[in-house]
């Protein structure tokens, strides 16, 4: 595990160096960068979507499959594990819902490939109909507020308000929060494990796992909170004006934010995290006494 853990960060401060903002999008950019040198004379086109989240419409709205980006982020946020997550208000966050993205991919496969060149198509939101941060934080905190999350009381979870800190800032706190409560864990198994003591150490190692969850990701996904980048769609506009009869939706003008947010998106990832969403006191033993 521990040589698993050094690798990883290797990578990330390899890609970071060369100016990506994770292993993941480095490794993604390399994979484009040889398909592009190799082909030979196999025609090739990429569609390069931004980060997928649920569906608009197809196969049916809030449809997708497992976890993506933002989910862990909004989940943890609702359950209060995460006080703050750094980002800049009135940047973008570049999301497009998956059926737009199939729509692409299958538009661009009718279309066939150029035969000269690789045709890149970015199947994005941010240039064409932006969701900025600071909306999407206040989308999701009316959300929450309205249909909070339960914790193992019963009670409901005050989500807190943002204040749009830096990373390094928030990461500093996790880190001395973490640190605490590691010394805190190891002070408390020293003594004989029974009674009230088994109960606060799983406490301690529950809340310690839960900050070193919403370090990683601050550390995994705030870069993306804080980028301005400006993805480009022309050729995928070019390409809708002749796929419309089709009953392809190509184009991210179509989405509405706030409907999509409210009462697509956030529904679904609720539901599909089976967090609790009822008051009312647990019957059965708590994590701490399992």
């Amino acid at each position: 595990d521990w040589v698993k853990d050094q690798l990883v960060e290797l990578g990330q401060a390899r890609a970071r160096g060369l100016g990506w903002p994770d292993a993941y999008a480095y490794t993604k950019a390399l994979g484009e960068r040889a398909l592009a040198e190799t082909r030979g004379d196999v025609p090739v086109s990429i569609v390069r979507p931004s980060i997928i989240e649920s569906a608009l419409a197809e196969p049916k709205p809030g449809w997708i499959r497992g976890f993506r980006m933002a989910e862990p982020v909004i989940i943890s946020y609702g359950r209060g594990l995460l006080a703050e997550f750094p980002g800049i208000p009135e940047g973008v966050i570049d999301v497009i819902p998956v059926d737009l993205v199939v729509s692409a991919v299958i538009a661009v496969a009718a279309k066939g490939p150029e035969p000269d060149r690789v045709a890149v198509y970015q199947s994005a939101s941010g240039s064409r109909n932006p969701l900025r941060y600071r909306q999407l934080v206040d989308l999701v905190r009316a959300w929450y507020t309205e249909h909070p999350l339960y914790d193992s009381h019963g009670q409901p979870i005050v989500v807190p308000e943002w204040s749009f800190p830096g990373r390094g800032r928030v990461q500093r706190q996790l880190q001395r929060a973490s640190k605490v409560l590691g010394m805190a864990e190891k002070t408390v198994t020293q003594l004989p494990i029974r009674g009230k003591q088994a109960e606060v150490s799983a406490r301690l190692e529950e809340r310690k796992g839960d900050i070193e969850r919403a370090l990683g990701y601050v550390e995994l996904y705030g870069a993306y909170a804080e980028t301005e980048a400006n993805f480009r769609v022309d050729r995928l506009l070019e390409l809708a004006a002749t796929v419309d009869d089709a009953g392809f939706t190509l184009d991210p003008a179509v989405i509405d934010w706030p409907d999509f947010v409210t009462n697509i998106h956030m529904p679904s990832i609720v539901k599909n995290a089976r967090v609790r969403t009822t008051p009312g006191k647990r019957t059965g033993p708590s994590r701490s006494e399992r």
